[in-house]
């Protein structure tokens, strides 16, 4: 499988209202990995190893691994990019392709 896009998916509604908590700029952070079991290929970023701020309507959400402060996000994804989403939102949805 390869990635597919990067996304906030801004159109999702976060139920619960989760606004997620700035990330500092000069702090880099554990980002936890998830799937979803509701939505074939999709995959979720999160600041907490709970996944407690993803969106409920794709759940439940199984967490697949970490990405450690001194290690780079897998396909080449922008780790900035996925800090400052977890930061607005308190997550990063992307989605897996087949080949």
């Amino acid at each position: 499988m390869s990635a597919g896009y990067v996304s906030n998916f801004a159109s999702v509604d976060r139920t619960g209202g989760h606004a997620g908590a700035a990330v500092p700029k000069e702090k880099v952070v554990r980002i936890f990995i998830f799937k979803s079991e509701a939505s074939s290929g999709l995959r979720a970023f999160a600041g907490d190893p709970a996944g407690s701020q993803l969106p409920r309507q794709h759940g439940p959400w199984h967490a697949t691994g970490v990405i450690r402060d001194d290690r780079d996000p897998p396909h080449k994804f922008s780790r900035a990019a996925i800090e400052k989403a977890i930061g607005e939102t308190g997550f990063q949805l992307w989605r897996m392709k087949s080949p």
